[in-house]
């Protein structure tokens, strides 16, 4: 459920394909490193 959080409230990047989620570890790594991650949920 964790992921699922970070994919919607969070917007960490992922592409939906068919019943899979796919990531590019390219795109976590500046996610992360941007420090989107760290951000407190808005709920």
């Amino acid at each position: 459920m964790t992921i699922y959080t970070w994919i919607e409230n969070k917007r960490m990047p992922a592409h939906k394909i068919g019943r899979l989620w796919k990531f590019k570890i390219s795109e976590v790594d500046a996610w992360v490193r941007s420090g989107k991650a760290a951000q407190k949920d808005e709920s």
